[in-house]
């Protein structure tokens, strides 16, 4: 596979043999996007897995995502500290009642 042209070749000049080269570059770029674009059609149309599948988010849709998903973190790690909370004193609960059993017997 051949890789287009660099946007950046194309040079737009006054002179008609840069002009020729440019339109020539274009047409280049715009017929290797275009296969490029006809190899992922098919794919798209039959979703095949996740893998495959294109998405586009803007920037905005991006930043509410992610802002979303650092709340749920946010949540997941309080919910983690309480239960780590209810853990330890659990834990010290069972401790005194073996003491308490202990000092008994």
């Amino acid at each position: 596979m051949t890789l287009p042209p660099d946007v950046r070749d194309f040079c737009l000049t006054d002179s008609p043999s840069h002009s020729l080269t440019s339109v020539l570059a274009q047409e280049e770029l715009i017929k290797e996007l275009t296969i490029q674009i006809a190899r992922l059609t098919p794919m798209l149309k039959e979703g095949r897995g996740s893998t495959s599948t294109v998405h586009f988010l803007t920037r905005e849709a991006a930043d509410e995502e992610k802002r979303i998903l650092e709340e749920r973190l946010e949540k997941s790690k309080e919910a983690l500290r309480q239960k780590d909370a209810v853990i330890k004193d659990k834990d010290a609960r069972i401790a005194a009642l073996n003491e308490q059993r202990t000092l008994e017997q």
